[in-house]
């Protein structure tokens, strides 16, 4: 049974990562956005700031889609779902070091991953 839950778990992050990822910004969406809008934050995005913004994110998408799957599940669970370092060892099956671990090294490959690809693009 924990397979099956494990996987249902797994397609439910996955999906939630998708609708996140084309989703454009929650707070303009909500009512009173303008009150919740940091001052330094622009009113209104540039096309140029808008396609650096796209472009961001699908490079992100790319790099987290590449790493390994114990690295890559973590990193979702914690980062895009928000789960603490005991819930997802709850539901990896794995000890509350281990995640950390495993965050530690999905964030240091992405690190260095991003800081490649900028040093291809220039």
């Amino acid at each position: 049974m924990k397979p099956w839950l494990f996987a249902i778990l797994r397609n439910v992050c996955n999906a939630e990562y998708a609708r996140r990822a084309h989703s454009h910004s929650a707070i303009e969406d909500t009512p009173g956005a303008a009150e919740q809008t940091p001052i330094w934050q622009e009113s209104e995005a540039s096309p140029e700031t808008e396609m650096l913004r796209s472009r961001d994110a699908g490079a992100i998408r790319k790099l987290i889609d590449a790493l390994a799957e114990p690295f890559k599940e973590t990193f979702v669970l914690r980062e895009i779902n928000n789960l603490s370092y005991r819930e997802i060892a709850e539901t990896v099956g794995a000890p509350v070091g281990t995640v950390m671990s495993r965050l530690a090294r999905a964030r240091a490959m992405l690190r260095a991953a991003w800081t490649a690809e900028e040093e291809q693009v220039r």
